[in-house]
């Protein structure tokens, strides 16, 4: 929940809930704020932890819902406009 130290410097907090637990594995629920490459399973290894699979539900405010791997889908105005707000300092850009 504080971050740790990668190669290039400390991660920002992850949110992490528990979401089922077995002898065998458990399934972990993460929210990150930056997308360093590979952050999750580096800092998942930095923890002594393997991840076996991994699944993204969205990016920013774009849930990608039922979208197969390898699919896309355009984004409405909506989720642009978010998106573009959601930039540093939340200006917004002359289109």
């Amino acid at each position: 929940r504080k971050g740790v130290w990668l190669s290039e410097g400390r991660t920002g907090s992850i949110d992490v809930k528990i979401l089922r637990e077995t002898r065998r594995d458990t399934v972990l629920k993460l929210t990150i704020k930056e997308g360093k490459n590979r952050i999750v399973r580096r800092v998942m290894a930095k923890l002594g932890l393997k991840v076996t699979e991994l699944e993204r539900t969205r990016i920013g405010s774009v849930a990608l819902g039922k979208l197969k791997p390898g699919s896309y889908r355009p984004l409405n105005r909506a989720e642009v406009k978010r998106l573009i707000g959601s930039g540093k300092g939340g200006k917004k850009h002359k289109r």
